[in-house]
């Protein structure tokens, strides 16, 4: 059963994924109502997994952490780097992917986002050169990770 809870579940989050993706490549932004959407398929994944009120509080027990984590280092590179910034909308994706995979996997889905940026940054390099300044729409790495995250994560809970 919760096989395929997970798998409806995981149909849903690529498909709300995709337009993340391609908005921020197109846009450069991340709408609210899809970053809402990704929350709310979090909250409901976590309740259909485990119905009870237990896993709603452990879930905005989680969601606040990452919030206050995500929002915290924001500020703390703002200060250490004028030029540093990071996009509201990826601030605000990180903590509605915090519904699917929590405190420690908001770390682990911002860690591999970056690994991938800098691959995708590297392998470009010979045809784009190489400017660290020049940004690059960064949705498509976080997608990518949480995917990954939420992946492993369901595979070692139903394994």
């Amino acid at each position: 059963m919760k096989d395929g809870v997970d798998l409806i579940f995981l149909g849903l989050l690529m498909a709300v994924l995709l337009p993340i993706c391609l908005t921020d490549i197109r846009e450069r932004r991340i709408p609210d109502l899809l970053n809402g959407a990704v929350a709310l398929l979090g909250l409901g994944h976590g309740v259909a997994r485990d119905p009870g009120a237990a896993v709603l509080i452990r879930t905005f027990i989680h969601v606040g952490c990452a919030a206050v984590m995500v929002i915290g280092t924001t500020a703390l590179m703002g200060r250490m780097a004028k030029d540093a910034r990071v996009g509201r909308g990826d601030l605000k994706f990180l903590i509605a992917a915090s519904f699917w995979v929590g405190v420690d996997g908001v770390v682990l889905v911002l860690v591999l986002a970056c690994l991938i940026y800098i691959g995708v940054t590297l392998a470009a390099a010979p045809w784009r050169g190489l400017d660290i300044r020049k940004t690059q729409p960064f949705a498509p790495m976080l997608a990518v990770s949480m995917l990954a995250v939420v992946i492993a994560l369901s595979a070692h809970t139903n394994g």
